[in-house]
């Protein structure tokens, strides 16, 4: 997770998917998420 001291806005968002292209990451607010990935096989 990545917290900021404001509101992220969208280039900051897609800069943060660029740096992981196979997680999802999301934003709400002030909290970018990059969720794990799913474990394999399971």
């Amino acid at each position: 997770m990545i917290t900021g001291t404001g509101d992220f806005d969208l280039d900051v968002l897609n800069l943060v998917r660029h740096r992981f292209p196979d997680r999802r990451v999301t934003l709400d607010g002030d909290v970018i998420t990059v969720w794990p990935t799913p474990p394999q096989g399971g």
